[in-house]
């Protein structure tokens, strides 16, 4: 992990990148080899996008060595461009779906990534198109699937990859969830629903996604669920972080209280401590919390760690157990399920 100092850096720079806002400290005594580390941790984290953009909004007088500072602009219109190749693919795929009367409904990633200070800066995955029965999801694969290579995964889900942008259709929108949880999901499904959303990249396709609520407590099952397997990286807590500031009072509120009723208040404690310290910077930490260490260690779905074995899904669910006990012990029993 980074240094005291380097991680000090490297978070001012990450909340400068997320809400638009220049560093507020001096980044002067930062070495050649020191920029390196940064720049690897924010790769490792698919967060260089917003580092970088930190960077260019930073009051300093100490920068990357021309090299890096090249590999990182580099990198970052990289970033750009391929926003904007899954924002066209999703236009496209949309267009294809209400033809035949489905209005797909687009979970995380793109919807997510309107919300940034800088949309093109946020690193894109892949697209996950959700749909709320099997004959919408059939239909769906057909026209997604068509002339490309198609996978169908043990969650029921589809995978396709469309020249180079990796397309997942969805029936569920959670996984891994025990049965005591499934009816406050579903409950929760039916009450919050869906709305459309404004796609700017072309208004006339009809795409749904998840009213703010439902939105956040899929985030926020979808954070833990990877946390309690190989690992979860900063890219996705900086998501949840963005959309959350843009609840009100009442839907605070209102996902706090389905939190409780699935005994995730604990959880949602450590994930909202998380937030306020290292993204929001509303307080200081005196140690590392337990989501820190294990978001700094394992990265990206854990691709940042030395191995995504069971070794490493053992010491997930260890340090998280005393906290979300259930969806430990749901979650091992998962993933034993499917090898």
């Amino acid at each position: 992990m980074l240094s005291s100092r380097l991680h000090t850096a490297f978070f001012d720079l990450l909340r400068s990148g997320l809400w638009g806002k220049r560093s507020v400290m001096a980044l002067d005594n930062i070495s050649s080899d020191e920029w390196k580390e940064i720049y690897d941790e924010s790769v490792k984290q698919t967060v260089s996008g917003l580092i970088y953009d930190g960077i260019v909004n930073a009051d300093h007088a100490s920068l990357p060595d021309n090299d890096l500072i090249a590999k990182w602009t580099v990198r970052a219109v990289r970033i750009a461009n391929y926003n904007a190749k899954v924002n066209k693919t999703i236009s496209t795929l949309a267009k294809s779906l209400n033809s035949r009367g489905i209005a797909p409904i687009l979970l995380k990633g793109q919807a997510t990534a309107m919300l940034y200070n800088e949309p093109t800066l946020r690193e894109s995955g892949d697209i996950d198109f959700f749909f709320q029965d099997e004959k919408a999801l059939a239909a769906a694969c057909e026209i997604v699937g068509k002339g490309f290579m198609t996978e169908r995964k043990s969650d029921g889900s589809y995978v396709c990859n469309r020249n180079g942008v990796t397309v997942e259709l969805h029936s569920k929108m959670f996984d891994m969830v025990s049965s005591s949880q499934r009816k406050h999901l579903s409950e929760a499904v039916s009450a919050l629903g869906f709305r459309r959303m404004d796609w700017t990249e072309d208004p006339s396709v009809e795409i749904l996604t998840p009213t703010p609520v439902l939105n956040m407590l899929m985030q926020n099952l979808h954070i833990l669920r990877h946390a309690l397997s190989f690992g979860i990286g900063l890219r996705q807590l900086c998501d949840y972080a963005v959309c959350y500031r843009g609840l009100n009072d009442s839907e605070i509120i209102s996902l706090s209280r389905i939190l409780d009723k699935m005994g995730l208040c604990r959880w949602n404690n450590m994930l909202m401590s998380f937030l306020d310290t290292y993204l929001y910077g509303n307080t200081k930490s005196i140690s590392p919390c337990t989501l820190y260490k294990l978001v700094m260690q394992t990265g990206n779905f854990g691709f940042g760690a030395e191995s995504r074995s069971w070794n490493r899904v053992v010491a997930n669910n260890i340090r998280l157990f005393p906290t979300v006990p259930v969806q430990s012990l749901t979650t091992v029993l998962s993933l034993l399920a499917r090898r």
